[in-house]
């Protein structure tokens, strides 16, 4: 079996039988493949990694010489924990983290990847910079704290080292019920920064966000990989273009009339 392959199929077995955290493998991983294949080489990242379940696919995609670089506060207190729904890593999680990263990859793949054990909304992009040494990354995931400040700074983060042909993924962006920070926070960033990203895919819980000069690639990549239909997004001044939606995402409670 191609050892990708095995990689693979080690996780989506691994994602199904154990909690892990919450990761739509099954329709998330062939997106990311597809972005991913289209992009110059680089590197990988994400804030918020929990138990593995949506670092390990950015690992899945890093390519030899790339690294994946990770950020929790598994040891460390997050300056807004008190207003924050998503308080779970803890050095138990750390261990956990690791368990499954060896379950699924050889020692010699975890290599590639690198754990920053900080509070990020202490950090700057220059902190996200250093241990790829000045390099930039082009899929970068941000699901950390989700309060509207911490989403904000890591949006940001996220944002000033993207590579040109980079794409942010952004957790539970629709939920606005549950975790109504992250929502707040992208939005605050996004009327701010009207011109910096373009929404291009929303579903199986990620939004997705490229530079406004790639979204017709990524727009047609997504149109001509996916059955979705394109809906039109009215409710914010920076979002008014079509984009991509998984119509499972939505409910009478947030979805009305093409407006969410």
């Amino acid at each position: 079996m191609d050892l990708d392959r095995d990689y693979e199929d080690r996780y989506v077995k691994l994602n199904n039988s154990h909690f892990i955290g919450w990761y739509d493998a099954q329709h998330l991983l062939p997106i990311y493949k597809l972005l991913s294949d289209s992009q110059k080489s680089s590197n990988l990242g994400e804030i918020g990694l929990y138990r593995g379940a949506s670092v390990i696919p950015l690992l899945l995609c890093a390519r030899k010489g790339e690294k994946v670089i990770g950020v929790d506060f598994y040891s460390h207190t997050p300056k807004d924990a008190e207003n924050s729904k998503n308080i779970l890593s803890g050095s138990s999680e750390k261990s956990t983290l690791y368990a499954h990263l060896q379950h699924v990859f050889s020692d010699d793949y975890i290599d590639r990847f690198v754990l920053l054990d900080r509070d990020s909304q202490q950090m700057i992009p220059a902190d996200l910079c250093e241990p790829i040494n000045g390099g930039n990354y082009r899929l970068f995931s941000v699901d950390g704290l989700h309060t509207v400040e911490a989403t904000y700074v890591d949006l940001g983060n996220a944002y000033h080292v993207l590579s040109e042909d980079g794409v942010i993924i952004v957790d539970d962006y629709m939920h606005s019920t549950s975790y109504p920070g992250v929502r707040a926070g992208v939005d605050k960033f996004m009327r701010k920064f009207t011109s910096a990203l373009r929404l291009v895919f929303v579903g199986y819980n990620k939004a997705m966000f490229c530079r406004p000069e790639y979204f017709e690639k990524y727009y047609t990549m997504i149109r001509d990989f996916t059955d979705n239909n394109a809906i039109y997004r009215k409710s914010d001044s920076w979002c008014r273009h079509d984009l991509f939606v998984d119509a499972k995402q939505f409910s009478a409670a947030c979805y009305r009339d093409g407006t969410w």
